[in-house]
């Protein structure tokens, strides 16, 4: 089997942005792993229940191998999938038959591994389900045959994203495109009063519709219907008012969840912002131009309220053109109509650009400086990195400006083209591209590694940059918004507390729903009263709201909760918050960094917790035939570590007590040792200590412990 290595780096491991990874494959772990088929999901259901500011997902789906293989082989499955952004996992199941089914516990991490390695020795049943990111997860699975699929259920929770009137989320249809068959997916959409008229922001939804019963609206999805796309599923909310969920946790305690809509404010400023597609055709570059469009297209239809405008604007044949004549709606219509126009090639001239920018510009002076802003989307290497040169551009486009930038640009710059100028690399245009940010408040996004990741049933080289959460993030960061704000709930005989902003961005944003989930001491009852202050743009903003409809919250809440409180202890880096964290993770069933859900058959006991600190790394002995086949001397080193692995080892990487990756190197195909000097990836000496040395091959990790001196 693949080795889940024992000494298992558990703090903020793999914690890796870029592509998604989406992958299922079958092998027999008493064989060679390498010998590797894509296996076969049958039958998936997906469940959507809103719920105050998160939906609850279920998925259930059935694992199966290909029948290349022998009845009497015992096969694992090894699911690779990711999570919408700020998602996590609440729950897991694992079949044994069509009448038993195992309910995962929560297991601290290197404990489930280890469990889970010894039980596959004996043949029994177990699942192990954990993080291998940050939106990230691995599912192990483990027997099946060709006669004995595995049935499994997955249950996350996902933030939903809110706009005015009606709030989005994300079907997770990407798992299932790791199936060698795509089949077809039963969704059952959950509605009510207040999630209601459900609907897709980019597809049609009613081809998709089977029918309905009280409260739940059936779907098919086929598999030529979600390959290579997205479903993003729309609940009209019906209400722009404050609404305030609890969920009580004993008699004089509970969990809350608070969402502030911008309307609340007496302002409800909108998002306006403008596109500039600057793609001259090259092949230095991570995305094409139709996938760039296509990104775009869904992240207006879902980042963005209805009630938000735009523009579009790129230069073609020489002239510069414009996709309106004036602002329009971020509706599907106005939407597919500016980016159809795009053509498929768009050529460049370097004498154009100026004035393209300055189009831009000067389109946006119809709105105020901060609610307006440029996003430049560009691949184009083609400009100067000479300083002079640059600050010659930089000033022109302030003249022809009335002196200054009037509105924020954003810059996307997906070109892999680095150049060496004066001591330093430059990723394309940078040097022009740093003028324009700088000078007008706003960020440069961009790739500034490789990654090597397992995308596709292999391991790969990809970039450390994603279009679609780029985008996001500019999103979240437009509209007037300031982080000097205070929102509280009044509750007689209590108080809140332990209160966390559920956005990705903490601060107030006159252009978003303002989001929380906290604990309180006492009872919130109908009266209660929720004052908002904050001072944006200078001036100061108070809200004085009397709540008089409380609505019940359910189960989920306490984990919501649980979430962000686990996600601040990891933030802090500080070993000893981990023992809080593994507790809390197991107590709410919230599956962290330092946890697992595992599965097993009856008959086998789990110890769910430690007795004392587990710290990040099991340094234990392992058993005899899982002793590493890396070498290393001398140990213990001071300056200069030989280290000597197998054939097809390709990457190094050493992490410290801490679990933190302190180096990484990429090995050359045929070569079978290297030399490490003991120092950091920025060449910093490393103090003396204990350090892991892990070597990668396509399906195997091998590991050796060494002491710096």
């Amino acid at each position: 089997m693949s080795k889940l290595h024992y000494l298992f780096v558990l703090c903020f491991f793999t914690a890796l942005s870029g592509s998604a990874q989406y992958s299922l494959s079958v092998s027999n772990p008493h064989f060679n792993v390498n010998q590797r088929t894509q296996g076969i999901i049958t039958s998936p259901e997906v469940v959507v229940t809103p719920d105050g500011a998160y939906a609850r997902v279920d998925m259930t789906f059935t694992i199966n191998p290909q029948s290349t293989y022998k009845v009497t082989d015992s096969l694992e499955a090894v699911l690779l999938f990711d999570l919408p952004a700020g998602s996590f996992i609440h729950d897991s199941w694992l079949w044994l038959d069509e009448n038993t089914i195992i309910k995962a516990d929560v297991v601290e991490k290197n404990r489930a591994i280890s469990i889970y390695e010894g039980i596959v020795k004996r043949k029994r049943d177990p699942s192990l389900l954990y993080k291998t990111g940050e939106n990230s997860y691995q599912l192990n699975v483990y027997p099946m045959t060709t006669a004995y699929p595995r049935k499994v259920k997955i249950t996350y929770v996902s933030p939903l994203k809110w706009h005015g009137d009606h709030v989005n989320v994300a079907l997770p249809v990407h798992l299932f495109e790791s199936s060698q068959i795509l089949p077809d997916i039963i969704v059952k959409v959950k509605n009510d009063f207040f999630y209601s008229s459900p609907g897709f922001v980019e597809n049609d939804y009613n081809k998709y519709f089977l029918g309905k019963t009280n409260g739940e609206d059936a779907l098919v999805l086929r598999g030529a219907d979600y390959k290579n796309n997205t479903f993003n599923l729309r609940y009209t909310t019906g209400s722009n008012e404050i609404q305030l969920y609890t969920y009580p946790v004993n008699n004089s305690e509970g969990v809350y969840q608070l969402i502030v809509p911008p309307a609340a404010f007496g302002l409800n400023k909108k998002q306006n912002v403008v596109f500039i597609i600057d793609h001259p055709n090259g092949s230095n570059t991570i995305y094409s131009l139709a996938e760039v469009l296509q990104e775009l297209k869904i992240k207006l239809l879902t980042d963005y309220s209805t009630d938000d405008s735009f523009n579009l604007f790129y230069e073609y044949a020489g002239n510069i053109v414009q996709a309106f004549q004036g602002w329009h709606n971020i509706d599907i219509a106005s939407v597919n109509a500016a980016l159809s126009g795009v053509p498929s090639s768009i050529s460049k001239s370097g004498n154009q650009y100026p004035d393209l920018i300055k189009s831009a510009l000067s389109f946006c002076a119809s709105k105020s400086a901060s609610e307006a802003q440029v996003v430049l989307l560009s691949n184009n290497n083609s400009y100067t990195n000479n300083q002079s040169i640059v600050d010659q551009m930089y000033k022109n486009l302030i003249t022809d400006m009335n002196g200054s930038l009037p509105n924020k640009i954003d810059v996307v710059n997906y070109s892999t083209t680095k150049q060496y100028v004066s001591g330093s690399y430059y990723y394309a245009n940078d040097i022009w591209y740093s003028k324009l940010t700088l000078g007008s408040g706003g960020s440069i996004y961009r790739y500034k590694t490789y990654l090597y990741k397992y995308i596709n049933g292999k391991y790969s080289y990809t970039y450390d940059f994603d279009l679609g959460s780029t985008l996001t993030s500019i999103a979240e960061n437009s509209g007037s918004a300031t982080a000097s704000y205070n929102v509280n709930v009044s509750i007689a005989n209590g108080f809140t507390y332990s209160r966390y902003n559920l956005n990705s961005v903490n601060k107030l944003n006159m252009s978003r729903h303002y989001i929380e989930t906290g604990r309180y001491s006492g009872n919130i009852m109908p009266g209660s009263v929720v004052d908002v202050n904050a001072i944006s743009g200078g001036n100061a903003i108070q809200l004085h709201d009397t709540i008089n409809t409380i609505m019940n919250g359910n189960n989920t809440f306490v984990p919501v909760w649980t979430h962000h409180y686990i996600s601040e202890l990891i933030g802090k880096q500080n070993p000893s918050f981990v023992q809080e964290i593994i507790d809390s993770s197991i107590n709410n069933r919230v599956l962290c960094s330092y946890t697992a859900f595992l599965a097993i058959e009856s008959g086998d006991t789990v110890n769910t917790n430690l007795d004392d600190n587990p710290n990040v790394l099991y340094i234990g002995e392992l058993p005899e035939d899982q002793k590493s086949t890396v070498k290393c001397f001398p140990n213990p080193f001071r300056d200069r570590l030989t280290i000597e692995f197998p054939n097809g080892v390709e990457r190094i990487e050493v992490f410290d007590l801490t679990g933190r990756k302190v180096y990484s190197h990429i090995i050359e195909k045929g070569m079978q040792t290297h030399t490490w000097n003991g120092k950091d990836m920025n060449g910093n000496d490393l103090p003396a200590g204990m350090y892991m040395v892990i070597g990668y091959t396509a399906s195997e990790r091998f590991t050796a412990k060494v002491m710096k001196q």
